[in-house]
């Protein structure tokens, strides 16, 4: 049967629009909480770029630059090639949220530890708690955004899970910009570095009576409890709900496959041709979110203005701030058009734009070192703001959404510790070369990156599929299905997608009465022909 939008044509007992439904408003809310995870990372490359600015700071900590500003700034990746890895045991053995939550409690202590620092070392120490914390929640909130969310509603927030990193942008950009002012005191470093608790605190208080997965549930047996979770979120209590019902049957019969197929180590990343291509799709994203040009920009920006001669620290601040809260806007309209649009298209304008945004950046880099002429360098500024808008619409939203959603429900959490793993590894080596290579070849480092998103611009063509319009379930074995006519098309006799993962939507749709079901097959009979 060829995957289409099933759940759309199967009636729900809910609101048209969330807003207006009970169960669908405490659905937002549980995701929304899921969605400030990010919050720290957000506000902590913001922070850093206003602390450089703030000769308060700089003098307090002996004017760091070159390796010393790198080796600050890289000690929050670090931790989370351990934590990530820990994260996954905790949510695959005890459940999601508990490993939500310890990641978020270590990132509050670290917050604290941060803003009352007294030495370069305590303030490096702060920020590895932080970023252990972090790592923690990175590996487990999107799964669990993407396995609770109602499927109406899951391309969006899931999409809207990273970009609300700039949440965090924003209000460390702005902080910095009102205490630049404060005069010699401490505080003005300290005050905003403070406000790195907020995220971690609304995660815990917004999730706290949030259910476990129903994934989890069916995963440790609980078939029941997860039909019930379903029911009570996604249809306001109603047990015999036909898409409710629909979910459900889905998710046991792919957990089922899963099961059968012997899904339970690392090691089945390498298994088969499919979970290969999920690989490379995972470590691609992991490490070209940071390595396709704005690593530089969300870590460096002070030091790239003053390379084209814009030092005062007030405007600099005020610079990130705007840059901050077009952010947002651009990531949000992309989040919204993940299902309007497609992910592919957006992947592909993206990179496409930013290729071209980064030309015209080390042009009128190179221009302004070659002539002084202010004009010249202040003209970089809005080709910041272009690079940044089309990384916004694709890279921002799609990058944790589309991890976690191609991965089936035993390879999740497994998936997105490779993933935060893998992403911090390549972050904390980019974090730490890029002041170094910023002072010794200025300009020139900017062609490093078009070489980068050349690269990624061909691998999204060919490795990169379509997902939307599919339930979690469906996407996660699209790249198994995609094998399997591989094989079919090669002759090869070697069985490399077991084909009981890829009958689920059927055993779901068999829960369905025969006029419900007859209703959605005559639906996908006709977008088929179509």
């Amino acid at each position: 049967m060829p995957f289409q939008n099933t759940f759309a044509d199967i009636p729900n007992n809910t609101a048209s629009s969330w807003w207006r439904d009970p169960g669908l408003r405490i659905n937002v809310l549980f995701c929304g909480g899921l969605c400030l995870c990010p919050y720290y990372l957000g506000f902590d490359s913001s922070l850093l770029t206003g602390l450089q600015a703030l000769p308060q700071w700089t003098k307090y900590f002996g004017n760091p630059t070159g390796t010393k500003l790198g080796g600050i700034v890289a000690c929050l990746s670090l931790p989370s090639v351990i934590s990530s890895f820990l994260s996954d045991f905790i949510a695959r053995t005890y459940g999601r949220r508990y490993a939500l939550w310890t990641g978020a409690v270590l990132m509050i202590i670290g917050a604290f530890v941060n803003a009352f620092s007294t030495s370069v070392g305590m303030y490096v120490g702060s920020r590895i708690i932080l970023g252990f914390g972090g790592g923690m929640t990175k590996v487990v909130a999107p799964p669990l955004l993407q396995e609770t969310a109602h499927p109406r509603l899951r391309p969006i927030l899931a999409s809207m899970y990273y970009a609300l990193y700039y949440a965090g942008s924003i209000l460390a950009a702005w902080l910095t910009f009102g205490t630049l002012h404060m005069g010699s005191t401490d505080w003005s470093w300290r005050l905003p570095s403070l406000f790195q608790v907020v995220g971690p605190i609304l995660v815990l208080a917004l999730t706290a009576w949030m259910p476990e997965s129903p994934r989890f549930m069916v995963k440790q047996g609980k078939v029941d409890q997860a039909l019930e979770v379903l029911a009570k979120y996604h249809a306001n209590g109603d047990l015999n709900d036909p898409l409710v019902r629909y979910e459900h049957q889905e998710i046991v019969a792919a957990i089922q496959a899963e099961e059968n197929n012997k899904i339970v180590s690392y090691a089945d990343f390498f298994r088969t041709s499919a979970n290969r291509h999920r690989l490379a799709v995972l470590v691609g994203i992991s490490l070209g979110q940071n390595w396709i040009g704005n690593g530089i920009i969300s870590y460096y920006l002070s030091p790239i203005l003053k390379t084209v001669g814009i030092t005062d620290a007030t405007q600099v601040v005020g610079i990130n701030g705007g840059l901050q809260i077009w952010n947002l806007i651009m990531a949000l309209g992309g989040a919204f058009s993940v299902e309007r649009v497609g992910r592919r298209p957006l992947w592909l304008i993206s990179t496409a734009g930013m290729m071209v945004s980064n030309a015209i950046i080390m042009g009128l880099s190179a221009g302004f070192t070659e002539t002084n002429n202010h004009s010249v360098g202040v003209a970089v500024i809005p080709f910041l703001y272009i690079f940044y808008g089309f990384y916004d619409i694709a890279w921002t939203p799609l990058a944790y959404s589309y991890s976690s959603e191609i991965l089936p429900y035993e390879m999740r959490t497994k998936g997105m510790a490779i993933f935060v793993a893998v992403q911090n590894i390549g972050q904390a080596f980019n974090q730490f070369v890029n002041p170094i290579a910023l002072a010794a070849i200025a300009w020139k480092y900017y062609g490093i990156y078009l070489v980068i998103e050349a690269f990624y611009l061909v691998f999204i063509w060919f490795g990169f599929p379509e997902t939307r319009h599919r339930t979690i379930e469906e996407v996660s074995v699209l790249f198994d299905h995609q094998a399997a006519i591989r094989k079919s098309k090669s002759g090869s006799s070697g069985q490399d997608v077991p084909s009981d993962g890829l009958d689920f939507q059927a055993k779901a749709l068999a829960a369905l009465d025969k006029d419900q079901k007859h209703h959605v097959l005559e639906t996908e009979h006709n977008e088929h022909k179509a």
